[in-house]
Order: C-alpha cells, then sequence, then structure tokens
C-alpha cells in the first residue's frame, strides 16, 4: 500500500493536537474516529485505534477516572520494528 506521507503527517498532527486538547476519554475517541480510526480489535491495548489507510495505531493508557494518562502514537513501521525487537 502507498501512503501518502503528507496526509499521515497532517493526521499524526491532528492526533497530538486532540490528545492535548482533551481529557476526556469519549470525547477523544470520538475525535480519533472522524480521522478514520477505527477501535484495535486484534491489540492486546485495551484502549487502541488505528487508521490502516495511514498506517497509524494509536495506544491511549487511563488514569482510574478514565482521563487520559498518555498516549503513544505510532506508525505501522514502528509496530514492525517493536514486533522484530522483542
Amino acid at each position: 500500500m502507498v501512503i501518502r506521507t503528507h496526509e499521515q503527517k497532517r493526521v499524526i498532527d491532528r492526533v497530538h493536537d486532540i490528545m492535548t486538547s482533551y481529557d476526556n476519554a469519549e470525547l477523544i475517541m470520538g475525535e480519533l474516529a472522524s480521522l478514520g480510526f477505527l477501535r484495535a480489535t486484534n491489540s492486546p491495548d485495551p484502549y487502541a485505534m488505528e487508521n490502516d489507510e495511514l498506517e497509524l495505531y494509536v495506544r491511549i493508557r487511563l488514569n482510574s477516572d478514565m482521563s487520559i494518562g498518555g498516549y503513544e502514537l505510532l506508525t505501522f513501521d514502528e509496530i514492525r520494528r517493536e514486533i522484530a525487537a522483542e
């Protein structure tokens, strides 16, 4: 699949903006869905979303009050390298 790197970069920047602008998990997941992210069904991460078209994956960590405790935004290439290193 050919990745539109300029579009991938735009969405990466937007995800960072969303994650720093909001603290409500449901709102954030809705915003990510509007960018083409779907819940990652085969993921060990309970709050993970992926955008297959742009090859992006977001891991979201939640605090006990369901606020955002942190996140990781990875490209599929980064995930492949992560898996290969295991």
